[in-house]
């Protein structure tokens, strides 16, 4: 279990066994077609709330935006069922279309189906199109095992990034000085992620800098790329959100562009690490030199959610007693002057006008009085 925790994420192995599940599907397809004489044209789509999306289809070139076809996958969702619809007239040949839903084994009672086989067929007698139907449905059981052998490894892959996403945030909460915490999150993100270099870059009280590096950098072009990190640092604090930049990809982005060009990259991720109350005062810079071993960012969603709160508990117990008391006394003016807290607002504000009655406000109508105190 430990060589598999420490063995990095190959990010290229997911998008290989996409690619080949693919190739299968479309063999099945066209091996599915070649079975069956009759069948013009075999489509999968993957079924969505917002709608369908092609998967493959042989023959390649196959009008997917035929009425019939959307109407026959809009009877299928409803009635979660097989679905034969002849056509008001053959188009390229094709008189009748079949859709049937594909559900998986692990599926629920009564949940959608989450593909669809979308079959247009030849003008042929009612007998053999129902021939046809029973042979498709026969045909699905190979269709189900490689799509759960496709989820049973994708289900792998993500529990081997979720350990090693755990590991990680282990390994910062066994440190005891903030700063060891934060050069352990981003050497051993560079590991696991394969990357070449991550920064990890905070806002302090004079902006933000770079807290700490996974790499070296050139002596030379240190400090420009430094500015730049910075730079593309902040422009993902205020988009909130986690930035990419491909140098194969059509869109450019300037900054990115520029620190990708600087260091030789092929891919840059920014990701921003946000706290319990949405505050984001710290982000990692991640770089790439080669496309083919990209991970998938989302996946380790883990590192990105618990990360932020681990160093801050780490800023906390660092802390000494005038930095935490100074801590204490702003984060005391800024819920008095902020948007919320409307009770503590009211009290001080009843208290300051009771004191300033008291010092300053003179009470006339006075009645005064000689008094003798005798022994």
């Amino acid at each position: 279990m430990q060589d598999f925790l420490n063995a990095p994420y190959e990010g290229s192995s997911a998008q290989a066994d996409k690619t080949e599940i693919t190739a299968r599907l479309q063999g099945w397809c066209a091996d599915l077609q070649t079975r069956l004489p009759g069948l013009v044209e075999v489509a999968l789509l993957r079924l969505a709330p917002e709608g369908s999306a092609l998967i493959t289809a042989v023959p390649e070139d196959a009008v997917m935006g035929r009425i019939g076809y959307r109407e026959a996958v809009a009877r299928m969702c409803a009635a979660q069922a097989a679905v034969l619809l002849p056509l008001d007239r053959t188009e390229d040949g094709i008189a009748e279309v079949i859709a049937m839903p594909v559900k998986s084994a692990q599926a629920a009672s009564g949940a959608p189906a989450e593909m669809a086989v979308l079959v247009g067929v030849a003008e042929m007698p009612a007998s053999r199109v129902q021939l046809i139907m029973a042979q498709l449905e026969v045909s699905l059981g190979w269709l189900m095992f490689h799509l759960g052998c496709q989820a049973m490894a994708e289900t792998r892959q993500l529990a081997q990034i979720h350990e090693q996403a755990f590991l990680i945030c282990a390994e910062m909460l066994d440190t005891e000085k903030p700063t060891e915490a934060r050069q352990i999150l981003a050497s051993l993100l560079a590991k696991y992620l394969n990357a070449d270099r991550v920064v990890l870059v905070r806002r302090g009280l004079f902006g933000l800098r770079i807290q700490s590096i996974s790499g070296e950098s050139k002596f030379d072009r240190k400090s420009q790329l430094n500015d730049l990190t910075r730079q593309v640092a902040h422009e993902a604090q205020l988009r909130r959100a986690p930035i990419r930049w491909r140098r194969s990809a059509l869109e450019k982005a300037f900054l990115m562009g520029r620190l990708g060009a600087m260091h030789g990259d092929a891919a840059i991720d920014a990701v921003p690490l946000t706290d319990a109350l949405g505050n984001i005062t710290e982000v990692v810079v991640l770089h790439w030199s080669d496309e083919a071993h990209l991970p998938d960012i989302d996946a380790w969603s883990v590192v990105w959610t618990l990360a932020r709160p681990i160093l801050a508990e780490k800023d906390r117990a660092a802390r000494g007693f005038v930095i935490r008391n100074l801590l204490a006394l702003k984060n005391a003016l800024k819920r008095l002057f902020g948007p919320r807290a409307f009770k503590l607002k009211l009290i001080t504000a009843a208290l300051v006008a009771t004191v300033i009655v008291m010092a300053f406000v003179q009470v006339d109508n006075t009645l005064r009085a000689d008094v003798v105190i005798d022994d």
